[in-house]
């Protein structure tokens, strides 16, 4: 293993302390990549007895639209492709579908540096529309050595979300158990502009993986009112997903003449794929009307339908910051035209639906304007937490629905922007929010990004309670990506790692001359601050080249080792962080020593202790 370089102890104590069926279409699917990473550790066995992972990701190979690039890889102490990225079809399917069966729970670690690391190396294309879905229950873990476990999770936050964000990769990532690292698990979607989850059970794994599915590949549909939706002459495919609990009885559709459709129909333009919680029935051509479902009312049930006639909407940030103003635009298209005609748009009814985290809810008329978009400003009235966002077109003959999902978080650092023409240089300035975190207990260093160029970091200084940085103006048509690694402490003391988007700085970014007070981007902090979190001064181009490791030897494949070995190496990590709680202290007291050195010791007081509990 190429073996760390000095840092300084502001990253030894960051380490050391953080702590069959074609589905209605949406005819964009060409330009989307998904790849599904599967964690098949051992701890599986105890957190999926059921391997419900199976019928989950059966679900979504289903619903994958015909033209979407995907790819389903398997990872434990090594990650392997089960099927390699194709366009889906029909074949593809099919072939999906037998091979998920092989998903199983007999590996020993859990490498998500390596996983990440492959998929990025040998699989996804450069594209605007890329997406990883992460599945796993556990934490890094690619050693008995603790500290190369460690060592491995900070490089997938300092070297692998600047490459996730430099390819525009999205990551969505679902926690499996309380095990689970939920830090990582939040620091890479929340990095990457990605989507978050936390599971209580495997039992709610197929609906999670909708979830992710919207998330990564938003689809046309229609609304299902009381079990009953509105199919128009301009819909030329639709696919019914309807969820089912234990016990129900057989689902039935009713179409607009009355006809029942069963699983048993054998229709030329139908299929129905069915699965013991779930049924997704396809109907080509299908018959204008009202259709009407004959099975247990599910909020999560929806209609995916392939049509020209689309309803759309701005884009919205997967995390928003607390008390920033939030507008909403919607509008109608055809064939990829904005619909201006009034004589139509008079017709037109779009209202928001909005749910909150406490199931709050409330209905409002977006405003037509006469550019045929429809508009909504929320202002800053979104409190902390999630929101659901229901956009619901009514043309009378013709419904359209788009669901999104937002996160309001809380604004604990403000990141202002300024630039110094006369200098040719860019200044960006941390701002803490004086009524959460001490000022005085707050130190960061920025990780700059510029294309394929090693990554710099750069410690930031403090002046006035603040943070600065400044950088060199970027070159024509040259983009800096800077990443910030935070410790803080509350007000009660409290220690903290928040989390910040990146600043992008480039061409467009320069035009805008900030003043220093404007606020350019927020954070919010992690809710867990458990084990390893640091930075690294030393970056590799690892992604291409490989990151040598060492990976813990001496196991046998049995799947009986394997629960024990990963049971002992939880413990291994709630020690370290147990070992190095007074870290922070110097930390935040502002000395640099040898990161070398902190490690040293903190390994040699974790083998002690080791040593006595055996």
């Amino acid at each position: 293993m190429i073996k760390a370089k000095a840092r300084a102890i502001f990253l030894g104590c960051l380490l050391l302390c953080g702590a069959t069926n074609a589905t209605a279409q949406n005819g964009q699917a060409g330009g989307y990549e998904v790849d599904v990473l599967i964690d098949v550790s051992g701890s599986m066995k105890r957190n999926d007895p059921g391997n419900k992972r199976i019928s989950a990701v059966k679900l979504l190979i289903n619903l994958l639209p015909d033209g979407t690039r995907a790819a389903i890889w398997l990872f434990a102490q090594n990650t392997h492709l089960l099927l390699k990225t194709a366009a889906v079809d029909k074949q593809w399917k099919q072939r999906a579908l037998v091979l998920a069966d092989k998903i199983h729970s007999r590996g020993l670690l859990t490498d998500i540096e390596g996983a990440i690391q492959t998929v990025l190396r040998e699989d996804i294309a450069p594209g605007s529309s890329n997406n990883l879905i992460l599945l796993t229950d556990g934490r890094v873990d690619i050693s008995d050595d603790i500290m190369q476990s460690a060592e491995s999770r900070q490089r997938v936050i300092s070297d692998l979300i600047p490459v996730l964000q430099r390819q525009r990769i999205k990551v969505h990532t679902i926690a499996l158990s309380d095990q689970a690292d939920r830090e990582l698990l939040d620091k890479l979607s929340f990095g990457t502009g990605g989507w978050a989850e936390a599971l209580e059970s495997a039992e709610q794994l197929q609906k999670t993986l909708l979830t992710m599915f919207n998330k990564a590949l938003p689809q046309d549909t229609v609304p299902i009112k009381d079990n009953r939706f509105l199919i128009d002459d301009a819909v030329k495919e639709f696919s019914l997903l309807v969820f089912k609990k234990a016990g129900a009885a057989p689902t039935r559709l009713i179409g607009p003449n009355g006809e029942k459709l069963s699983r048993q129909t054998r229709r030329k333009k139908l299929s129905w794929v069915h699965d013991q919680h779930y049924d997704l029935i396809t109907v080509q051509q299908p018959r204008v009307g009202l259709w009407r479902i004959e099975a247990e009312v599910d909020p999560d049930n929806q209609v995916m339908v392939m049509t020209d006639l689309k309803l759309q909407a701005s884009d919205l940030a997967a995390h928003i910051v607390e008390g920033e103003e939030l507008e909403l635009t919607a509008y109608l298209t055809e064939q990829g035209e904005v619909i201006r005609r009034d004589d139509f748009l008079q017709l037109i009814n779009i209202v928001l639906l909005h749910v909150d985290e406490m199931n709050g809810k409330s209905e409002v008329a977006l405003q037509r304007g006469q550019d045929g978009l429809f508009k909504h400003s929320f202002g800053a009235a979104l409190g902390k937490g999630r929101h659901t966002l229901k956009i619901v077109a009514d043309g009378k003959s013709f419904r359209r629905k788009l669901l999104k999902t937002i996160d309001i978080v809380e604004s604990v650092l403000t990141v202002h922007r300024f630039v110094d023409a006369d200098r040719r240089a860019v200044v960006l300035e941390l701002q803490p929010n004086d009524k959460i975190i001490d000022p005085a207990m707050l130190a960061a260093q920025a990780i700059v990004n510029v294309a394929d160029k090693p990554a710099e970091t750069i410690a930031m200084q403090k002046q006035q309670g603040r943070l600065r940085l400044s950088l060199d103006w970027p070159a024509k048509g040259e983009k800096i990506i800077v990443n910030f690694a935070v410790m803080a402490k509350k007000l009660d003391g409290t220690p903290m790692t928040p989390s910040l988007k990146p600043v992008i700085i480039d061409e467009p970014a320069l035009q805008s001359r900030h003043p220093p007070d404007a606020a350019l981007a927020a954070v919010a902090p992690p809710e867990r601050n458990e084990e390893a979190d640091a930075l690294s001064s030393h970056r590799r181009d690892y992604v291409n080249g490989g990151a040598d490791k060492i990976v813990g030897s001496g196991h046998t494949i049995e799947e009986s080792h394997a629960d024990a070995s990963e049971t002992t190496r939880q413990g291994e990590w709630t020690l370290l962080i147990g070992l190095v709680a007074g870290g922070n202290l110097l930390l935040l007291g502002g000395a640099f020593l040898g990161y070398r050195l902190i490690r040293k010791r903190t390994t040699n007081k974790h083998a002690q202790l080791l040593g006595r509990l055996k």
